[in-house]
């Protein structure tokens, strides 16, 4: 696995709208830190990580603290690397291996073969939309017999991490739904005003001029008045969208009527 410094916090905003930037788009990863250390603790575990999936690769984001445990913040592997996470993540299912050694299928996992790692257990971590976010693993290096209620508070510890991926998505979609004009989906003028802040900003750190373009449909209300609301709506979605296809990803276009 590569090595990368490890980390406090990660930005979640890429696995939805990257534009969500006055919002806050990170998780306080201390809480989830204090649930891997304790299932580490009750497991008597030497190695337990929260992972995400990131593109064809996973990432350790969160590894318990002890000396025994080989990994580490930032620590990943590619998917054609024959790992025990790679195979929850793809069936989005639980797995438990008691014995790798037993399994002929984990005889090229490094994680057996080089790390020692004989037993695991591993638990997706899904999105509200049941995308995979991640995984949550227990590695030991002897061979397990786990009773049903320590799978159970794996599963808990599962659910509780969940859920705060769903508040997330909520916080999110709250926050999309109050800066978006419903009509066309550009930025209403809460939005606008709040994107153009940052965009003066950096526009004054890199001496940049900024052009400002406002646009008035003319004869809108005669179009209401002779053939309706609808006519008139689609008049402005029309134009909004043809708006939209015709700037570029950082500008900002907004509807202030």
């Amino acid at each position: 696995m590569a090595k990368h410094n490890e980390v406090n916090k990660i930005d979640l905003g890429y696995l939805y709208d990257q534009s969500l930037t006055s919002i806050p788009d990170s998780i306080d990863l201390d809480k989830w830190q204090r649930m891997v250390n304790l299932l580490a603790s009750i497991f008597k575990a030497p190695a337990v990580t929260i992972n995400k999936a990131q593109g064809n690769s996973v990432e350790v984001l969160i590894a318990s603290c002890s000396e025994k445990n080989p990994y580490r913040s930032g620590d990943s592997a590619s998917g054609d690397i024959n790992i025990y996470c790679h195979q929850v993540i793809r069936s989005k299912s639980p797995l438990y291996v008691r014995n790798a050694a037993g399994d002929g299928q984990w005889s090229n996992n490094p994680e057996f073969t080089q790390d020692g790692f004989v037993s695991y257990l591993g638990m997706p971590l899904l999105w509200p939309d049941s995308s995979v976010f991640g995984t949550l693993c227990v590695f030991d290096t002897v061979e397990t017999e786990y009773r049903n209620n320590l799978k159970e508070f794996v599963q808990l510890l599962k659910d509780m991490i969940e859920n705060d991926l769903r508040y997330l998505k909520l916080t999110k979609d709250l926050k999309l739904i109050s800066i978006k004009d419903e009509l066309t989906g550009l930025n209403n003028r809460r939005g606008f005003m709040e994107y153009a802040k940052s965009f003066i900003s950096a526009s004054r750190r890199h001496h940049q001029f900024i052009a400002l373009f406002y646009f008035d449909l003319d004869n809108l209300k005669s179009i209401n008045d002779h053939h309706g609301h609808e006519a008139g709506d689609l008049y402005i979605k029309s134009f909004a969208q043809a708006l939209i296809n015709s700037i570029r990803e950082e500008d900002i276009a907004a509807r202030l009527g």
